[in-house]
């Protein structure tokens, strides 16, 4: 049910409703429910309906799982940084050897300004499968922001070395290339 989430959201929320009065106890549907609330921007209501799904299953770590992945949908619109770092936090338990929700937490952590703590997390990814080049990416950028400039030409350089068809580590690797330049008085 894509439409659920794209440009027919009120299309959805009436075959969702249809739905869930044909099927009132079925998960799923509610958590489509809980999702095109979020989408057509009933915060409080979205959020009502996922917390009254969180526990529909607890002895079903695949619920959890999406339970929480589509927790992050809400928490990333209404920006809500606190609920993100602590569901990306829970995420990485179901997959400690990938990338995708270490580096997630890390960006979560770096939009909060825990920058040292975002570090450990992206450094963390970069030795998992995955996208350890987008780790590589996420940890310079970090660097770069603290103005550990030679750290993070050396992200850089590695998230170029795993995909060197890379336009943003290239873009970056050039400007803190031209940073150090300029800082070490090689032309101004």
């Amino acid at each position: 049910m894509a439409a659920a989430f794209g440009p027919q959201v009120a299309k959805a929320a009436v075959l969702i409703q249809q739905y869930m009065t044909r099927y009132p106890d079925n998960r799923n549907i509610r958590l489509l429910h809980a999702r095109n609330l979020a989408q057509r921007r009933h915060f409080e209501a979205a959020a009502a309906e996922f917390r009254a799904l969180e526990f529909a299953d607890p002895a079903d770590d695949r619920w959890r799982k999406v339970w929480l992945n589509e927790w992050v949908e809400l928490c990333e619109l209404r920006r809500d940084e606190a609920s993100l770092e602590a569901s990306y936090r829970e995420l990485v338990t179901f997959e400690p050897d990938h990338t995708e929700y270490w580096i997630l937490l890390g960006a979560c952590l770096a939009r909060q300004g825990k920058l040292e703590e975002a570090i450990e997390m992206h450094r963390r990814a970069t030795g998992l499968e995955g996208d350890p080049d987008e780790a590589f990416l996420n940890l310079g950028v970090v660097l770069r922001a603290l103005g550990r400039l030679e750290e993070a030409a050396d992200a850089f350089v590695n998230a170029l070395a795993l995909c060197p068809d890379y336009p943003d580590a290239s873009d970056a690797l050039a400007d803190v290339r031209e940073a150090i330049r300029l800082r070490d008085g090689d032309g101004a």
